[in-house]
């Protein structure tokens, strides 16, 4: 899946035909593939994707002023306290050394599969 800075999920671009068409099912069973005013009032999870998506995108702004070990640490406590690893990463996609950070201090992933 590609996340994208408009809150919309979709198909990774480099994705076969058939393996995205799979996923476009996958989102549409999901509902993750609803615009906000298709979603129910109750759904905030494309604005919930908008919002961590502002933090990544800030908490880049911030490393690229001042890249020191604590602003590191400070953007994965960032990330962690807001969820939405597979934004974090694709917003810090330049940066292996935070995709190896962010992958490291999320439950569930491996710091390994940040490395291209």
């Amino acid at each position: 899946m590609a996340y994208r800075p408009s809150g919309a999920v979709g198909p990774a671009a480099w994705l076969d035909a058939s393996l995205a068409l799979k996923v476009i099912a996958t989102l549409a069973l999901l509902g993750l593939s609803k615009a906000p005013f298709e979603a129910a009032t109750t759904d905030h999870r494309h604005d919930d994707r908008l919002e961590i998506w502002r933090k990544a995108e800030q908490s880049r702004t911030d490393l690229l002023n001042r890249d020191v070990p604590e602003m590191r640490r400070s953007i994965i406590e960032t990330a962690k306290s807001s969820g939405g690893y597979s934004i974090w990463q694709t917003v810090f996609a330049s940066d292996i050394e935070m995709q190896r950070a962010l992958a490291g201090s999320f439950s569930g992933t491996r710091a390994a599969a940040a490395a291209p």
